[in-house]
């Protein structure tokens, strides 16, 4: 019966390789999962001038040797207490605008990270 060999060096740069690209996958798709909730907490988001709203940006993906992780911001000085006051009437949106975005798009970042990843060869 034949027996098959590998170059270990050669075997390890390929893991190493595949690794690499997993890890730029899951950072194309976790960016596309914050570009989704960017939006949707826009949607919801109170909006008195615009400013807040035009504060929001999505910080791009990182890894930290275990996870992916991806921020959406609004830098307004007020954004934390326009988020969290939740005694506040707003003509248009709602306190917990981005909370909310989480909630209703997280499921869907799930399937974008995996998308990505399931493009790696």
């Amino acid at each position: 019966m034949p027996t098959a060999w590998c170059d270990p060096r050669a075997f390890v740069k390929r893991l190493k390789d595949h690794r690499t690209a997993v890890i730029a996958a899951m950072q194309r798709g976790a960016n596309a999962a914050g570009e989704d909730v960017k939006a949707k907490s826009q949607e919801l988001c109170p909006e008195k001038t615009g400013h807040l709203k035009s504060t929001a940006r999505v910080v791009l993906a990182t890894f930290d040797g275990r996870d992916v992780k991806v921020n959406v911001v609004y830098d307004a000085d007020y954004a934390a207490f326009v988020h969290e006051d939740l005694s506040k009437h707003h003509e248009n949106g709602q306190a917990k605008f981005l909370e909310t975005a989480v909630r209703v798009e997280g499921p869907k970042g799930n399937e974008l990270v995996a998308g990505e990843v399931a493009q790696v060869k």
